[in-house]
């Protein structure tokens, strides 16, 4: 039975990261890929801040519930090497082949060492590359360990990133950075589906304390979103917390989602990552039109409503087209 509830959390951090794709503009404008005469506006940062610690943890939360889901309830993945050169297939190739588009169509955009360090909104996929080889790497481990241990290791991993920062050893190299500060979410993914964690919380929590926890979690979320790092810290835990709250909030009424079933949210559901890969690479075009930098200029608000509706839907279209064609690997 398809899971509806991944289903949703999956189109809903979609959703949030295309948005804040179309507020960017507003904010890295001092960045050199990103100065396109678009005025600057501080208050997006913060906008931008707040969805980013919920959207991106989303992903990667279900990507690791997904594949402990798929490996102990429909006995996928036994090999290792098969289950990597598959994840290679599906995340490398196209992180390779959009690579290469943007240094040919935004050549401003690359650099030598682009190819080993990212650019724009790649740098996801060979994040989760590193997640998938890490998890599986390291099954015998996890798979045998205790709750208890298993709980150590993610506060271990949770760790990492604040102890190598202040120490200065993270590297963007491959993206490294990126592997050990999602992680530590990932591997929660694991351990929720490992565990049975929302079938066990699904009769002992009323559906009043989810909307409270919601509620006191996103206000949590307001009041320490900002470039501090100690708030920053604070708001990805509060972040990490969301995720949970509607991911079990959705499994617990996962059964009144059959409306996913529509066809039309069903093909949004089947091309989030078709749409993550050509949204971006849709606005840096129309980034291209001095018509489109004057309106962004001029109409600070209503623009970046209207972006995000041409692109989601421009990409969406674009991907449903790809996906019929013998080079739909691209986008996969």
């Amino acid at each position: 039975m398809k899971r509806f509830d991944i289903s949703l959390l999956r189109i809903l951090a979609m959703l949030m990261v295309t948005f804040t794709h179309c507020i960017d503009p507003y904010i890295f404008g001092d960045l050199s890929i990103w100065n396109f005469g678009i005025i600057q506006i501080s208050k997006y940062r913060q906008i931008q801040m707040f969805i980013h610690a919920i959207d991106i943890p989303i992903f990667c939360f279900i990507s690791g519930y997904l594949y402990e889901y798929m490996r102990c309830k429909h006995a996928k993945y036994s090999n290792t090497i098969s289950f990597l050169v598959g994840k290679a297939k599906i995340l490398l190739i196209p992180y390779l082949f959009w690579y290469i588009f943007i240094c040919i169509i935004f050549p401003e955009r690359c650099s030598i060492k682009g190819i080993v360090y990212s650019i724009d909104h790649l740098w996801f996929l060979l994040m989760l590359m590193w997640c998938f080889t890490f998890a599986s790497l390291t099954i015998n481990f996890w798979e045998k360990s205790s709750p208890s241990i298993n709980i150590m290791a993610f506060i271990l991993f949770s760790s990492l990133f604040t102890l190598f920062n202040k120490f200065n050893l993270l590297t963007q190299l491959f993206c490294i950075d990126m592997f050990i500060l999602y992680f530590p979410i990932f591997f929660l993914g694991i351990l929720f589906a490992k565990y049975h964690i929302f079938t066990l919380i699904e009769k002992r929590v009323h559906t009043a304390l989810y909307f409270v926890g919601f509620m006191l979690s996103l206000f949590a979320l307001f009041i320490f979103t900002s470039d501090n790092f100690s708030s920053y810290t604070l708001s990805r835990l509060m972040g990490i917390i969301i995720t949970i709250i509607c991911g079990g909030y959705l499994y617990k009424i996962r059964q009144k989602l059959i409306f996913l079933s529509n066809p039309i949210l069903k093909s949004l559901d089947e091309n989030c990552i078709g749409i993550y890969l050509l949204h971006l690479i849709i606005i840096l075009f129309l980034f291209e039109s001095n018509f489109v930098i004057q309106f962004m200029n001029q109409h600070t608000i209503i623009a970046p409503i209207l972006l995000f509706l041409t692109s989601l839907l421009s990409s969406w279209g674009t991907s449903i087209l790809i996906r019929k064609t013998s080079i739909s690997i691209i986008i996969r």
